[in-house]
């Protein structure tokens, strides 16, 4: 929603999709389990992201807004960073709104790129 390609979101529901298939596989759950436990990761995964994109993108549409959150941005270099990596999806989006996605260093460990 934000850049529009998609990739992040395409490996995402292919990491949920194998996850759900090996998990399946174990459990010998029928192709009807699977799908539900498919559909119930893409829940966690991309609705959030979903949900904060559509907040971000009504909000940048408010030039008060957009102004505001650019002046903010810019006010210490890691906080630059940090939001360059976030909308290049260095790490997922919907961490202001999934707090159970966070990892120990998230926002710690070196980008993927300078």
């Amino acid at each position: 929603p934000f850049t529009g390609e998609g990739i992040g979101q395409a490996i995402e529901t292919g990491v949920a999709a194998a996850q759900s298939i090996a998990e399946g596989g174990r459990r010998s759950a029928s192709s009807e389990e699977v799908g539900r436990a498919y559909i119930w990761a893409l829940g966690e995964t991309l609705a959030p992201d979903h949900r904060l994109a559509r907040l971000c993108t009504s909000l940048m549409g408010r030039p008060l807004a957009a102004r505001g959150a650019v002046r903010v941005t810019g006010l210490t270099p890691w906080l630059n960073r940090q939001v360059g990596r976030w909308l290049y999806e260095d790490f997922p989006r919907s961490l202001v709104l999934a707090p159970w996605r966070w990892r120990p260093g998230t926002l710690a460990r070196p980008a993927a790129y300078r």
